[in-house]
């Protein structure tokens, strides 16, 4: 296997922060070591970690994380002198090193094992992970560059040398706003606590990043949308009424659900595909959103919204789960078996029905004619619509 290593930088000041980044809590640990396990967790094991502004702080960090801390006597200069100290203290052997300044700490290990996939496939000289059309860390660099960065003066610009080799490089889009996120103002850590609580949910332009990469069809994603926001102001009235639902997880869950449409078991292709990418939570939702997995007898969750949002939308126009089902059984009336799956999704979907309308006091069908008005500022009879 290659040998890939990783360089963190937290050998700066923190002024504009007015307090210490890389000891600042987050997600449970600090920042510090919420970078390093970017790494680790993408099974990178040779880290360095450049210290530099209050290094003694930092040591406890380091040792209960395993690292030998690489001090860099000159990071009054600025952070190309810690990337060069980082660099020179690779190991002999390392054919390529990830670079990530630890305000950057909440890029997905994913995206990591991603851009090495990349790198061994392609083996381009300089990797860039790519969101929203911009460039982001951690770029993955061949060491056959450390000369000539070493070479340079502490006060140089690592940005420009690698802009020389540009015929060299590849840009990796992937599905993870975290490789743009730093933290240099309170107002940004405010911004990053928020995130690393929900870092397992897709936002909305990750999803788009990931029905390009896996080609969905634009009518497939148009559904989605529409359960997407069918689920997620189910749950948010569900929430009113005691629940404790997240109508993110919901909306991501049902925006991805059919990802993979078109594919055999689709719901478990795509299941499988989030979770590599790293949403395991979405991932469990959209594996059960033909009913598979789905329990019956149980307090209505993210899943049981999802699966309920889906079959009362034809596309994204309303219609009553008769009128889903109907079609289907008279599709497959030559096909007994097929036919029980299709009773069953629909007392499945009819079971939910009832609990919703339970916890809301009122009929669903009366709920959804209020919930379309608001959406789509219209009120038209369709045949088989629940108005």
């Amino acid at each position: 296997m290659s040998s890939v290593a990783a360089v963190v930088l937290a050998a700066g000041y923190s002024s504009r922060m007015g307090k210490f980044k890389p000891l600042l809590p987050l997600g449970g640990t600090t920042v510090m070591a919420r970078a390093v396990n970017i790494f680790f967790e993408a099974d990178i094991r040779q880290v360095l970690v450049v210290t530099g502004h209050r290094a003694t702080e930092l040591q406890p960090v380091l040792e209960e994380l395993g690292l030998p801390a690489v001090y860099n006597p000159d990071y009054r200069q600025g952070m190309f002198s810690s990337v060069r100290a980082g660099i020179a203290g690779l190991p002999p052997r390392s054919e390529a090193f990830f670079l990530l300044p630890a305000d950057n700490p909440l890029v997905r290990a994913q995206t990591v094992k991603l851009l090495l996939n990349a790198w061994r496939k392609n083996k381009a000289g300089i990797v860039y992970p790519c969101f929203a059309g911009k460039r982001g860390h951690p770029p993955l660099i061949s060491s056959k560059y450390i000369g000539e960065i070493l070479s340079c003066s502490a006060d140089g610009n690592l940005r420009e040398i690698l802009a020389r080799h540009e015929v060299d490089a590849l840009d990796v889009e992937v599905a993870d706003r975290g490789v743009l996120l730093d933290m240099d103002t309170p107002e940004d850590y405010r911004c990053l606590l928020q995130r690393a609580a929900a870092i397992d949910i897709p936002d909305q332009m990750e999803c788009e990043v990931i029905f390009r990469s896996a080609g969905t069809p634009p009518r497939v994603i148009a559904h989605g949308r529409a359960v997407a926001s069918l689920a997620s102001s189910l749950g948010i009235c569900l929430n009113r009424c005691g629940y404790d639902l997240q109508p993110a997880l919901i909306e991501a869950a049902g925006l991805l659900h059919d990802v993979r449409k078109g594919m055999p078991n689709h719901a478990v292709a795509g299941a499988g595909l989030l979770a590599s990418m790293g949403f395991p939570r979405v991932a469990g939702i959209v594996a059960c959103h033909m009913g598979d997995g789905l329990k019956t007898g149980v307090r209505i969750g993210e899943k049981e919204l999802v699966y309920l949002a889906d079959k009362l939308l034809c596309g994204e126009k309303l219609v009553t789960l008769e009128h889903r089902f109907m079609k289907s059984m008279k599709r497959f009336a030559a096909e007994p078996e097929v036919q029980q799956a299709v009773r069953e999704r629909w007392q499945r979907a009819e079971s939910i029905k009832k609990n919703v309308e339970q916890v809301l006091g009122k009929q669903l069908d009366t709920w959804l004619k209020e919930w379309d008005r608001r959406v789509y500022k219209v009120d038209v009879d369709l045949p088989g619509a629940a108005r």
